[in-house]
């Protein structure tokens, strides 16, 4: 395979650290020399191949026709800058890197960090670390579109737990370079465990091994497929080692979709705030549009939140409640209807379920509602906004076209009177209606559109839709606020997000559900739980 470049590294000694650093009989360093062995053996040039050794017994001067280096900071980083794919003979087609050795993490930072061999202990309280970013440095690789295909193998992690980078010690990161990033790449991550899980030195390797995940590398590179493939090594190295965790092409970045998860909430709603913020507008003039005909009144003061997943709609119903929907504004609260009445009931009983509902949820005297004056019940109302919300437990059906008809005749009714009788109040109740995802197969039977039965002139259909919609700059925004550093050069992470709503390039995604989103950051964050 000659044109394979292959950045090799193997640390197992630390000569400014303490002794307990030190990996037993070097043998992550063995690791990193049986790999190089290994692929040229396999018909790799050794020529192609950069081998960096730190280990305590004498460094080989000659592994398999390539010439080992010490792995320090600056050797490192001058030849992922200036030379990796820019100067022969680190010039070619498929990239591999291979590293074992301590890695750490650091309270700031959101990946494995390897720390060379040039760290050390500044003073008692003190230590400096230099480190390679496994994520910077791959995320650079995903922009040099001349490696279409690379495969990172890393048996670092942070053990024992007590090596953490504190906020105490200086981290000093290898610079590597800002890409722009390629569609092209195919790139697969194997760890020999999760990322910041310990995976132990071993010492009962009779190879001298590490550990049982450099030994799959190794047989991985022997008899697997050549020239490399992503699929094929991801079921040897499994199946050699099951600790093994596979992310990039392989699955998703977990570790930024947990972080994802605990901040789904704070997608961008800029769009959906103005348009819930323009109907609400409408409806605190009341007073001002007392002569208007109550057939067109009752039409502001609803919204269709359409298309809605039940979790998507209580996402949004959390965030408007947060910046929307406050005390200031809805004096009466926030109220729910429990369920939308089930469908095996008959339409009269399903009819009077949901009426009960709504009136239980409009009134603030019991008595009143007791009494069956809904239309008094509402207008002793205090001077603010309530707002109640309807899920229909969707996608809307031919035997829910009876009751929601029944619906709007009811907030007609009380619209209607309210209006007869003159109340003064700042602003009316407000009904929101939400539906459940109506993403359907091609074969599917068409779905009804509840829409259509009432206030087509609130809002543009175009409008009503995007309450329920993320465009990409969203999306991108929103990935900002919760990459580390506000870095968005995070293709694995990207690239799962646009694959799961059917583009593979984030910024050319049109609008799509918040829903599906909410489902993508879900499960891959699933993932990484389990």
């Amino acid at each position: 395979m000659a044109d394979l470049v292959a950045l090799i590294v193997g640390i197992a000694h630390y000569p400014d650290l303490p002794d307990t650093w030190h990996v037993q009989e070097d043998r992550t360093a063995k690791d990193a020399i049986a790999v190089t062995e290994a692929l040229v053996a396999r018909g790799a040039d050794p020529k192609k191949i950069k081998l960096l050794l730190s280990m305590k017994a004498e460094r080989p001067a000659n592994v398999a026709g390539v010439v080992p280096e010490n792995p320090d900071k600056e050797i490192l980083e001058d030849f992922i800058r200036k030379q990796l794919g820019k100067k022969e003979p680190f010039i070619g087609s498929q990239f591999f890197f291979f590293c074992s050795g301590h890695g750490a993490s650091a309270e700031k930072r959101a990946e494995t960090l390897v720390i060379t061999p040039d760290s050390f202990s500044a003073e008692i309280n003190k230590r400096v670390f230099n480190c390679l970013g496994i994520e910077q440095f791959r995320t650079q690789l995903q922009g040099m579109q001349q490696f279409s295909d690379q495969l990172f193998c890393v048996n670092a992690c942070r053990t024992p737990a007590e090596w953490a980078i504190t906020g105490d010690d200086e981290v000093e990161l290898i610079a590597t370079l800002a890409l722009q990033r390629a569609g092209t790449i195919s790139q697969a991550r194997f760890f020999a465990a999760d990322e910041l899980e310990p995976s132990p030195v071993e010492g009962t390797s009779p190879y001298g091994f590490s550990n049982g995940f450099a030994e799959a590398v190794i047989t991985c590179i022997r008899e697997g497929e050549w020239p490399p493939r992503a699929g094929d090594w991801d079921l040897r190295l499994r199946n050699k080692w099951p600790a093994t965790r596979s992310d990039g092409v392989h699955g998703p970045d977990r570790f930024l979709f947990t972080r994802l998860y605990d901040a789904r909430h704070q997608i961008d709603r800029q769009r959906q705030n103005k348009l819930i913020q323009a109907v609400l507008e409408r409806a605190r003039t009341w007073n001002e549009r007392r002569g208007t005909d109550p057939g067109d009144l009752w039409r502001t003061t609803l919204i269709d939140l359409h298309a809605c997943t039940a979790d998507c709609l209580d996402l949004l119903m959390t965030h408007l409640e947060n910046t929307i929907f406050t005390d200031k504004i809805v004096a009466g609260g926030v109220q729910r209807i429990t369920q939308w009445p089930r469908r095996e009931q008959d339409a009269g009983r399903r009819e009077k379920e949901l009426i009960g509902e709504l009136t239980y949820c409009l009134a603030e005297d019991r008595d009143l509602t007791a009494s069956g004056d809904i239309v008094e019940a509402v207008g002793a109302l205090s001077p603010g906004m309530r707002v109640v919300y309807v899920e229909i437990d969707g996608p809307c059906k031919a035997e829910d076209e009876g009751l929601i008809n029944a619906m709007i005749r009811f907030w007609q009714g009380i619209i209607a009177e309210a209006h007869k009788r003159g109340t003064r109040v700042p602003c009316l109740p407000l009904m929101l209606v939400g539906h459940v995802d109506p993403d359907q197969r091609a074969d599917a039977p068409p779905l009804i559109d509840a829409t259509r039965f009432y206030h087509p002139d609130v809002l543009a259909e175009g409008h009503e839709r995007r309450l329920n919609l993320v465009a990409g700059n969203h999306l991108l925004t929103w990935l900002k606020g919760i990459v580390p550093d506000g870095d968005l050069r995070r293709p694995d992470l990207e690239m799962e997000i646009a694959r799961a709503l059917g583009s593979r390039v984030l910024d050319g995604i049109g609008p799509v559900r918040m829903g599906k989103i909410i489902e993508v950051v879900d499960e891959r964050a699933r993932l990484r739980r389990h």
